[in-house]
């Protein structure tokens, strides 16, 4: 327990800093763990294949960084919006499709579906997390509010299982999680949503900033429960080792994955 509140407080400090600074050293964090993550999403779905895993890297920081402009690069001439967008992702799977003819069938047609698809879960997660931080002030508070929102999701979640849950939620998926850590989760965040509705400068109004820490806790354990489903597929507890007493970067960032390609697809943001 101790090493987990270390490791935790020392890596959440780390991280508003950069977030707050903001630029090319939060370009870099972003990047770091999107590889980070995309390593551990090919060694947990038991992908070998160096061409695979090349490619997983590969892709997904070419989609943080540049986002909707790879895909109207590969798209080339085919115009801009949705149409971009798919073909986009026609030329993933071709790439991929590739690779399985060139390998003569060592990279499987399972092996390159799980990259595709961890490509995209990866890749447009992380984007979304600096594409939101780059709307100037506006943005950084915005993101400071969902990781905010999160964390609070997280911990209430956490903690209030321990303390007060009884019934389990999913056992199938995850059996630590119970009925109690679930509405703690969002009774934290809800919470948190208000206190920051109140002191930050730029943040959702009142009374719809406990709405939106609701909903987006919803929207978290969503994301936490996606990760720990595919885990159990797997037969995997943890995604990677990096942070002590938290496991891996997809451990600590699942929720993320999710919360801010939500809001970024949103037609209004809550600030």
């Amino acid at each position: 327990m101790i090493r987990r509140i270390v490791t935790g407080v020392t890596a959440g400090a780390l991280f508003l800093f950069v977030l707050g600074w903001g630029g090319w050293l939060y370009h870099i964090l972003i990047g770091v763990l999107a590889a980070v993550a995309a390593a551990e999403f090919q060694r947990i779905s038991g992908i070998r294949s160096p061409f695979a895993n090349v490619f997983s890297t590969v892709a997904t920081l070419v989609l943080v960084v540049q986002g909707d402009q790879a895909f109207r690069f590969f798209a080339g001439a085919a115009g801009g919006g949705s149409v971009s967008a798919l073909f986009g992702v026609w030329a993933l799977v071709a790439l991929l499709l590739a690779g399985t003819v060139v390998s003569r069938n060592r990279l499987t047609y399972r092996d390159a579906a799980l990259t595709l698809l961890g490509v995209l879960y990866i890749g447009i997660g992380f984007h979304a997390m600096l594409a939101i931080r780059e709307f100037g002030e506006r943005g950084f508070w915005l993101a400071l509010f969902l990781f905010a929102v999160v964390w609070a999701t997280d911990s209430g979640a956490y903690f209030c299982g321990k303390w007060f849950g009884r019934r389990k939620w999913i056992p199938e998926l995850s059996p630590n999680k119970t009925v109690e850590g679930a509405i703690g989760g969002v009774a934290v965040a809800a919470a948190c949503a208000v206190l920051f509705a109140v002191f930050a400068p730029v943040a959702p109004e009142m009374p719809a900033a406990a709405g939106w820490g609701a909903l987006l806790a919803v929207v978290a354990q969503l994301g936490d429960l996606i990760q720990s489903a595919y885990k159990r597929v797997q037969g995997v507890k943890d995604s990677g080792a990096v942070l002590p007493g938290h496991g891996g970067v997809l451990d600590r960032t699942d929720s993320w994955l999710i919360v801010f390609p939500f809001v970024y697809s949103l037609p209004w943001w809550p600030m």
